[in-house]
């Protein structure tokens, strides 16, 4: 998609900046300067997707996800703030038929393969939830991006009964 022209390209950037600094209203501000003809590039789409999800915006994360999904399908982002989102408002049987639907025409992501992993977890799918887990560490190629993704396993509270596995893993 073509990039944004200003002043939308230093909206979107101010709110990128805010978000770096913990700052999600002031990025939400930002964003809504954007024109309106702008809010569906998916730049944007991503950023209104996180500050929703920065404020426990389920509904909202998720509807922004869903056009990030229609917009760029080839984009993991969308399709796991949409599994993300629809997993908080309890809907995460849903949330995994999505996320093991599209995982094969997304470009391949540690994120979504942990996605999965969560959500097989969160139902019971031990199996699976471990299978997840390791795709996840090969599709993470630098011993940087396994250590990061380590780290996010262990503080993941849907992964609990696999730390013991997640500590041997790198």
């Amino acid at each position: 998609m073509k990039p944004l022209g200003f002043p939308d390209s230093h909206y979107l950037s101010a709110a990128h900046g805010w978000l770096e600094l913990g700052l999600v209203s002031e990025a939400e501000a930002e964003l809504q300067r954007l024109a309106p003809a702008h809010r569906q590039h998916p730049e944007v789409l991503r950023l209104l997707c996180r500050v929703a999800w920065e404020n426990q915006r389920w509904r909202q994360c998720a509807e922004a996800a869903r056009s990030l999904a229609q917009a760029a399908p080839e984009d993991s982002a969308g399709w796991v703030y949409l599994a993300h989102s629809l997993h908080q408002l309890g809907r995460t049987t849903e949330a995994y038929q999505l996320l093991s639907q599209v995982q094969d025409t997304a470009k391949p992501d540690p994120g979504m393969a942990l996605g999965l992993s969560c959500l097989a977890c969160c139902l019971g799918h031990w199996e699976e939830s471990q299978d997840w887990l390791a795709r996840a560490f090969e599709l993470a190629a630098q011993p940087h991006e396994r250590e990061q993704l380590k780290a996010r396993a262990l503080i993941e509270p849907a992964l609990a009964p696999l730390r013991d596995i997640i500590q041997h893993l790198a």
